[in-house]
């Protein structure tokens, strides 16, 4: 510490006065002057710089203040003092702890009187730059053996970033690798660990061992227009079956399922029999086309006839054509239904249908019948233009035993042609029924109070089949010429077996063996059921 002489002191105290003007918003820098005045805790002062404390009476070599320094380390052990008369220099001491020599203190504390200025100043540790040299796993993991697709478990696992200077800290923001499934090849997880761009890694042994399993997982995922139930993750227990039902979307259809990466085709269910591995299923849709119904038109002469496939509600012209020697009498549909143009338009349903043209012989050719009236009074009629005469003055007076005009003629089932003239005769007269009995089974019955004007003759000819099928009983009949009656006339059927009273169900069958119920109707007291026709169609009648 150097002994400041008395001009030396002058000078100073000249420092001292400049150094009273307002410093705050100056920056000290070193080899500056230090005084009561601007010395507070916290300030810097280096090597080199004045502590100085000068006398209020320079003239007066008596008068002196002392001016007293102590140094600490940055960690606040004590290092030296120093004192002197009216100041003294800054010095820069060595830490023998750590071998830095400081050059910047902190005033940490400072205390003024009349004649004594004492400063305590603490070494300010330079900044060293330390860079990420390696990590270290200083505690293993709890667990450290595994089954395989288990993940790795850092519980207990202890991991310290190592420093160039020597130091280290610990870390928990590092990653593992893998850090999925383990599988039986992992013999070790590697650390990674990045700092300031560096990254450093270490390695965690471990033992996976085999999983031995008694279950398998099945994948099942549907694409855009449809599902598949169950879908997603489905564990299935080794040995077991599995079904998939697969369900297209409103407008969508199934276009394929793929089972483990092979086409199955478009199916609507799959099942994996006795399961031993994974696997997966996956429908896939496509939108679908307009479903279409097949629509046949039989006895048509024309080149096209309307025969073909057609969706729902498509309008169809149909057309029958012409042949030599026959007038078309009309056409008939397998779900009921009549049309008496040769060429006409029909609405497509949601279902296949057949429709049936009707021909009859052309001029006045009358089909030669074996007819008899039963319960005349007298003489039974045995030709149709006698009882057609006869219709024309028929009263209940004429008739046996009866309260109701009603004719019974009888006609072979084989052969019973019904002429247009005779129902003309009919039609003339109200309130008389004209039934005619075709053997055992079947008997039909014309009412002059309806419309008959569209009547062109029909034959009524058919056949029957009575059956017993799974232990219900049923009657079949089949018209031999398909077509419209142009009139509504009433069939009565013999139900072999039948109760009076019970119920009989009347089915309309197409060419395909379809049927489709017509309608129900009761058993009468003497076994018969009876319906409205007005075309002749195959029909089954189940009781």
């Amino acid at each position: 510490m150097k002994r400041l002489k008395k001009s030396q002191a002058l000078i100073l105290s000249l420092a001292m006065i400049i150094s009273l003007i307002p410093m705050a918003s100056i920056k000290v820098k070193a080899g500056v002057t230090w005084t009561p005045e601007n010395t507070h805790v916290s300030t810097q002062m280096s090597p080199g710089d004045l502590i100085m404390y000068p006398p209020f009476d320079e003239d007066d070599d008596d008068d002196t203040n002392m001016v007293y320094v102590t140094y600490n380390s940055s960690n606040g052990s004590y290092l030296g003092s120093a004192s002197d008369e009216n100041g003294l220099e800054v010095t820069g001491y060595s830490d023998p702890s750590t071998g830095i020599t400081y050059s910047k203190y902190r005033v940490t504390s400072c205390n003024y009187d009349w004649d004594t200025f004492s400063v305590e100043l603490t070494g300010i540790a330079p900044v060293v730059q330390k860079t990420l040299t390696g990590i270290s796993i200083s505690s293993p993991p709890y667990k450290t053996s595994y089954t395989e697709g288990e993940s790795f478990n850092r519980q207990g696992m202890n991991v310290a970033a190592v420093y160039s200077d020597n130091s280290s800290s610990g870390i928990s923001n590092y990653s593992v690798n893998p850090s999925g499934a383990l599988s039986t090849g992992n013999s070790y997880v590697t650390i990674s660990y990045s700092e300031g761009g560096i990254t450093k890694t270490a390695t965690q042994g471990i033992s996976v061992k085999s999983r031995t399993t008694n279950t398998y997982t099945i994948q099942a995922g549907a694409g855009t227009g449809g599902s598949i139930s169950p879908a997603g993750s489905q564990n299935i227990t080794k040995g077991s079956d599995k079904v998939f039902t697969i369900t297209p979307a409103s407008g969508y259809q199934i276009d394929r399922v793929v089972v483990d990466g092979a086409n199955q085709g478009a199916i609507n269910s799959y099942t994996f029999r006795n399961v031993t591995a994974g696997h997966s299923i996956t429908a896939y849709f496509k939108v679908s086309a307009a479903k279409t119904y097949p629509l046949t038109v039989a006895g048509s002469f024309a080149p096209a006839a309307g025969t073909g496939n057609y969706a729902a509600g498509t309008n169809v012209t149909i057309n029958a054509g012409t042949v030599p020697g026959y007038i078309f009498t009309g056409w008939i549909t397998s779900d009921g239904r009549s049309f008496a143009n040769a060429v006409t338009t029909l609405t497509m349903p949601a279902y296949a249908l057949n429709i049936t043209a009707s021909w009859a012989p052309s001029g006045s050719i009358t089909p030669v019948m074996q007819v008899t009236t039963t319960n005349l009074k007298g003489t039974q009629l045995t030709s149709w233009d006698a009882i057609a005469a006869k219709l024309d003055t028929l009263t209940v007076k004429n008739l046996n035993k009866t309260s109701s005009a009603i004719l019974n003629v009888t006609s072979p089932a084989a052969s019973c042609y019904i002429p247009q003239n005779v129902v003309a005769h009919l039609n003339a007269r109200k309130g008389v029924e004209l039934r005619i009995n075709t053997g055992s089974d079947v008997s039909y019955s014309f009412y002059s109070d309806l419309d008959n004007s569209a009547f062109a003759g029909s034959n009524l000819s058919y056949t029957a089949k009575t059956g017993n099928v799974n232990g219900v009983r049923q009657q079949i009949l089949d018209f031999v010429e398909k077509g419209p009656i142009n009139t509504n006339i009433s069939m009565h059927v013999k139900l072999p077996g039948a109760v009076p009273g019970q119920q009989a169900y009347v089915y309309l069958v197409n060419a395909a063996g379809q049927q489709t119920l017509y309608l129900p109707v009761t058993v009468s007291a003497d076994g018969t059921a009876s319906f409205a026709v007005i075309a002749k169609v195959k029909m089954a009648i189940i009781y």
